[in-house]
């Protein structure tokens, strides 16, 4: 089968690597049905692939459409800049092949920068199972433009299409890296893609020791991937936790980041990542998220509510003993 591509772009003006941002935000408000909401920074060159999540993310959107100016601030766009949202009513009068489709409406219109909105295109089975289809596409991987999708939540097939997204954290709109997560995996038979492997090729903390306690233990371990050259998932988080049913009590008993990655904000996303993981479980299975810190990361992880808990009798050299209560999303049905 030959592989549909889409229309190679118009030139701009000034241009000349893809690289190049041709949109821009930084320390602006944008209005939400929420309220202002204030972004820290974002940009756009011609070779991203963006997730766009929630209210926030489709205000930011509407920006760089024109259809919007920020409440505060300003942004640059690219003089010439052409964006194209695309739906899948307007494109099934080019015919059944949606991938096929994109590509002459982007020819047509000579467009830079494509938008798909996910929620329009999740009103009919037939058009959900393209626009699945659409994101795993080579056309989609290999156009010379960017590409931004909106959703209202991140997901797993949108992760791994994208290489960032924009995404409310801790009330500010930021760009970060799109990260995949794998829980589950410390079972000898469980489908990594790789990135066990890649864990256990990593010396300098011993994650082989995490995961063979994982595995004689009946712990849990989560892995944390990016995306990388030719399609490759790199390995960017490790964590292993269990579950203290006898004290209601999640244990966070490692967590580790690749020092090539350290100081890129990882580690925080890793801790909300666990953190929101438990807010979904009910206070009588978790009422309290528990783990020992090497003494130097005690603020890191006081800035996420944790408590020293360490006595004389409970202090091991060089780490501290910390909790915090779960702050859970479960409504007690009793």
């Amino acid at each position: 089968m030959a592989v549909v591509s889409w229309a190679a772009l118009a030139p701009l003006e000034g241009v000349k690597s893809r690289k190049r941002a041709v949109f821009e935000a930084s320390e602006v408000k944008v209005g939400t049905s929420k309220g202002p909401c204030l972004i820290s920074k974002v940009s756009l060159t011609l070779s991203s692939r963006i997730a766009a999540i929630g209210d926030a993310g489709r205000a930011v959107v509407d920006v760089l459409r024109g259809v919007a100016q920020p409440e505060v601030g300003h942004c640059r766009r690219q003089e010439g800049l052409v964006v194209l949202t695309l739906d899948p009513q307007e494109l099934a009068t080019f015919g059944d092949d949606l991938v096929a489709a994109i590509g002459e409406k982007l020819a047509a219109d000579r467009a830079h920068v494509l938008i798909l909105d996910k929620d329009q295109w999740m009103c009919q089975r037939a058009w959900a199972r393209s626009f699945a289809e659409i994101l795993r596409s080579d056309a989609f991987r290999l156009f010379r433009g960017a590409i931004v999708v909106c959703a209202q939540e991140e997901y797993r097939l949108l992760s791994l299409t994208s290489s960032e997204h924009w995404a409310v954290v801790e009330g500010i709109l930021r760009q970060e890296s799109c990260m995949d997560v794998m829980d589950d995996c410390a079972n000898d038979d469980a489908n990594t893609e790789g990135l066990m492997e890649q864990a256990l090729s990593i010396k300098t903390c011993n994650l082989e020791h995490w995961v063979k306690q994982a595995r004689d233990e009946g712990k849990n371990i989560a892995l944390f991937s990016v995306a990388g050259e030719g399609g490759s998932r790199d390995l960017c988080g490790f964590i292993c936790y269990h579950l203290i049913s006898a004290r209601s009590e999640l244990k966070i008993d490692f967590i580790f980041v690749p020092e090539d990655l350290r100081g890129k904000s990882y580690g925080k996303r890793l801790m909300r990542w666990v953190l929101e993981k438990a807010s979904h479980m009910p206070e009588d299975e978790c009422r309290w998220i528990s783990l020992m810190a090497v003494d130097e990361r005690v603020p890191f992880y006081e800035h996420f509510g944790f408590i020293d808990m360490g006595s004389a009798d409970t202090k091991e050299e060089e780490l501290t003993w910390m909790e915090r209560p779960n702050v859970t999303t479960v409504v007690d049905a009793h």
